[in-house]
């Protein structure tokens, strides 16, 4: 199966692929059609459906990656776990678009989430992940904020994934540093895990956003 923007960008671990376009699969219009795939196959699976499918793609993580403590395992390992959770779906590229955006998010764990926070997670015993990604779901709300105010200055109204590209493209093309301990920013992050952070935010129904 041939990966396409994100997994691919994230194993060349350049984020200068989302702001030239250079071979045909790095295009302005293949990045958005594939973030396009991923935001409307999230979005018809539903909130049970979505979760159920990230947690397909953790187990297999889990089953053929075997990340020791809470270190995140290898891109090369995760893109192959989740090739295999798409293997038998009739829509295999928008199941493949959906996996990259739930791998990249995956493996940026640790840059999203601090680790004093993570620790007391382990400590606490309950379900890590589902934690974790809760965590995640907070500070991807202050990304999603700039989104929307990116989008209101230039007449946008939906994050789609052409404007989900442009803005993570734009955002970090002048470091954005953060105080240490602050809570209300989001610091530069790789082109990859902005968009993936984003279409998994945008695409998670509102309900689910406020839960607990």
């Amino acid at each position: 199966m041939r990966r396409l923007a994100i997994v691919a960008a994230v194993l060349l671990a350049s984020s200068a692929l989302a702001q030239t376009d250079g071979p045909a699969i790095y295009a302005t219009s293949e990045r958005a059609a594939h973030l396009d795939r991923a935001l409307a196959t999230l979005q018809a699976l539903g909130p049970d459906g979505a979760r159920a499918f990230e947690n397909e793609v953790y187990q297999a993580m889990r089953t053929r990656c075997r990340p020791s403590g809470m270190q995140p395992p290898a891109v090369a390992c995760l893109a192959t776990a989740a090739d295999a959770v798409c293997a038998t779906r009739s829509d295999g590229a928008g199941c493949a678009a959906a996996a990259d955006v739930v791998v990249t998010n995956l493996h940026a764990e640790n840059a999203f989430v601090p680790e004093t926070t993570r620790m007391r997670l382990v400590a606490a015993g309950a379900d890590y992940h589902a934690g974790v990604m809760r965590e995640m779901r907070t500070r991807l709300e202050l990304l999603a904020s700039e989104l929307v105010l990116a989008m209101a200055s230039s007449g946008g109204a939906k994050a789609d994934g052409a404007r989900i590209d442009a803005f993570c493209a734009e955002r970090d093309r002048e470091v954005v540093a953060c105080e240490p301990g602050a809570k209300l920013c989001v610091p530069s992050l790789p082109w990859q895990r902005c968009v993936a952070g984003l279409v998994w935010y945008v695409s998670t129904p509102e309900e689910e956003k406020k839960a607990p």
